[in-house]
């Protein structure tokens, strides 16, 4: 599962802010025809509007987008780490 939801999140992260703000679109429909505008906040007994809903979608993909680079960083850093061992690691030369 990890594999495919990285594929995913990699693909993602690739989206445009046009293709973000459409996929955030498309998934509030989605949630509004399932739900049947029965959200509700617990703590503000109030209806959850569009704009809460998307924003909240929109943000938590903006969040995964940046995870992924972070995480990919921090495996390019860790490549670096391991080349410059290998590189100035002294070495027995044959004379």
């Amino acid at each position: 599962m990890y594999k495919s939801y990285h594929e995913f999140a990699d693909l993602f992260s690739k989206l445009s802010p046009y293709e973000l703000n459409h996929l955030s679109e498309v998934l509030l429909c989605k949630l509004e025809d399932g739900l049947e505008s029965k959200l509700y906040s617990k703590a503000a007994k109030r209806a959850l509007s569009e704009k809460d809903i998307k924003s909240a979608l929109t943000d938590a993909m903006r969040e995964i987008s940046l995870e992924l680079y972070e995480r990919e960083i921090s495996e390019e850093h860790i490549k670096l780490g391991k080349a410059k061992a290998m590189m100035f690691t002294p070495q027995n030369v044959a004379a």
